[in-house]
């Protein structure tokens, strides 16, 4: 049986460091709401 592996890269790491206002889908059609990974994070640590 064959393995997959699938790998994503992100490039724009920049936009991820920080707290920002990000455009998300909703259930009511588009959202601004505050994103950035690493930030969320470290505040959960």
């Amino acid at each position: 049986m064959p393995t997959t592996l699938t790998l994503c890269q992100l490039k724009d790491m920049h936009g991820y460091l920080n707290l920002h206002q990000e455009a998300f889908f909703g259930l009511a059609g588009l959202e601004y709401r505050r994103g950035g990974d690493y930030a969320r994070i470290a505040m959960l640590q």
